[in-house]
């Protein structure tokens, strides 16, 4: 069975992360409109929702859902986001994000 449900995310920037600054997340899903995106950033923040189109216009230019976090601390992080469809099946990925010291 193939579930169809994949997910794309990114983070910028990618180095030089400082803690106090703000990191810009961008996420698609694809083979759903179902449901939103809810991103854990792994540092004990609140979860934040967010919801791309679900690649219902393949080129759009605004298909990705876009958040920005910014981590109090330095530290590596292992930021989560996740959709869920309306029929359970979940897709999740991960990013690591690495904040350095000022």
């Amino acid at each position: 069975m193939r579930c169809g449900h994949r997910k794309h995310a990114a983070d910028w920037p990618t180095w030089d992360n400082r803690a106090d600054q703000p990191v810009t997340f961008k996420v698609r899903s694809f083979g759903t409109q179902d449901g939103n995106e809810v991103w854990d950033f792994g540092d004990e923040s609140p979860t934040v929702t967010a919801k791309s189109d679900g690649n219902a216009a393949p080129y759009a230019e605004d298909g990705y859902a876009i958040t920005h976090h910014t981590f109090q601390r330095p530290g590596d992080y292992l930021v989560r986001v996740q959709r869920r469809r309306n029929d359970g099946v979940t897709a999740t990925a991960r990013l690591h994000v690495q904040i350095g010291k000022d």
